[in-house]
């Protein structure tokens, strides 16, 4: 029998601690490196902000991983196999989920694994280049609304067009790789479609990709939408060197929708030496309580240890 628990500390004062549930392929995993024939079973430890569903053997991932971070240490500790990770200063936000794998890299991505894009945190700007107001936003670095970050984009009545010049690489996500939102739909009513556009930096005439997502206004709470990058529309000869990402909604009547996170995920690839070996929610499924979630603020390192007993 395996089991296992995660201890997250803050200057080395445990401030939750939470059980798991191994994952069928984590069991494999384990299994094929304790016969030699899997590098690592245990090289990373990921965190997530959603938390729909129990742990299940058959997870195969996070619902909404924000950051994989590398083992630093390996022990033991009586019966138990000890490892612990560090979460950086730069993360900020809020963690419902907890989960090991086997590196931090899927190393047949080659550099193209999932990819946190936008917590909508960073400098948007509307089409005149001016930076938009705190209205346009839900929290501000002193009030944390965001679960990804420390704030949420505003989609509303109004509508939007807001843009975030990056400079980021999409060159080898393929047409079976996609692209997820993670948003919180603040008050119900009919379905919003937001357009998303990557643009390149090409000049003088740009590239883009885009493709419009339809967000459920049936009910409040917390949810992704996701869409393949193969069902992208391309305009022009887009070269995948993103320089500006742009959101942009039409003003209507329908459910207002704050968007968290956006992401690349590394959908196109099997590796059997890489799956999600274990996960474990802070609190309750669906909570949204403070005992639902682990706040991680900026500017502050916070351990995590992962103990597994082989009974």
């Amino acid at each position: 029998m395996i089991k296992g628990r995660y201890l997250f500390k803050v200057n080395g004062e445990v401030v939750h601690e939470c059980y798991n549930v191994i994952t069928s392929e984590g069991l494999d995993i384990v299994r094929n490196y304790l016969a030699g024939t899997s590098p690592s079973w245990a090289g990373s430890i990921s965190v997530g902000s959603l938390n729909l569903s129990a742990p299940s053997t058959s997870d195969s991932a996070l619902e909404f991983e924000i950051a994989r971070v590398p083992v630093l240490i390996s022990s033991v500790d009586g019966i138990e196999i000890v490892l612990t990770a560090t979460l950086g200063p730069d993360l900020e936000g809020r963690i419902y989920e907890i989960g090991v794998y086997p590196t931090v890299l899927n190393t047949t991505s080659f550099g193209f694994d999932d990819k946190i894009v936008s917590t909508f945190s960073e400098d948007w700007v509307d089409s005149s280049g001016v930076s938009l107001s705190s209205v346009n936003f839900s929290g501000d670095e002193d009030t944390s609304d965001g679960r990804s970050g420390y704030r949420n984009l505003i989609v509303g009545d109004s509508g939007i067009e807001a843009i975030y010049e990056t400079g980021i690489d999409v060159t080898g996500y393929s047409q079976l790789d996609s692209v997820t939102f993670l948003y919180n739909t603040d008050s119900t009513g009919s379905d919003r479609t937001i357009r998303l556009t990557f643009i390149d930096d090409q000049l003088p005439t740009s590239g883009t990709k885009y493709a419009d997502f339809i967000f459920d206004g049936s009910a409040a709470g917390y949810k992704t939408i996701t869409k393949l990058y193969g069902d992208f529309t391309s305009t022009g000869n887009f070269n995948g060197t993103v320089s500006k990402i742009t959101i942009t909604s039409d003003a209507e009547s329908a459910a207002e929708v704050h968007l968290d996170a956006l992401k690349f995920n590394d959908t196109d690839e099997t590796n059997l030496n890489f799956a999600l070996v274990s996960r474990a929610l802070v609190g309750s499924v669906g909570g949204n309580t403070a005992s639902d979630y682990i706040i991680k603020p900026s500017d502050v390192e916070m351990d995590i240890e992962y103990r597994m007993e082989i009974l």
